[in-house]
């Protein structure tokens, strides 16, 4: 990832809707885990956040024509490299959102 996708709103919209959940999940197991109302009320919000952030995925990816990748090195070791990444399409956020919500 470039610094020039650093404040892309599709880029962000994406990370909210797929490492929120994750991060909420993780908070959630080694924080909150004794106190069950605190820990819903972190799993609703991260959900409610995953889905706004679909939804803006969706209003925004929805209208364009082609697909919004975006790629970056996530591990190399010698000649091996693996990359981590987004690959948008109309149907992958229509199918995000309805996951979501």
């Amino acid at each position: 990832m470039n610094p020039t996708h650093a404040l892309d709103p599709i880029l962000l919209a994406a990370l909210t809707a797929t490492l929120t959940p994750l991060a909420a999940c993780g908070l959630i197991v080694l924080a909150t885990r004794s106190r069950p109302g605190l820990s819903a009320g972190i799993s609703i919000g991260a959900v409610a956040a995953a889905l706004a952030g679909s939804l803006v995925l969706l209003t925004r990816v929805w209208a364009l024509e082609g697909t919004v990748i975006y790629t970056t090195r996530w591990m190399a070791a010698g000649h091996l490299e693996i990359a981590a990444g987004f690959l948008l399409d109309p149907l992958s956020v229509l199918m995000l959102t309805v996951v979501t919500l």
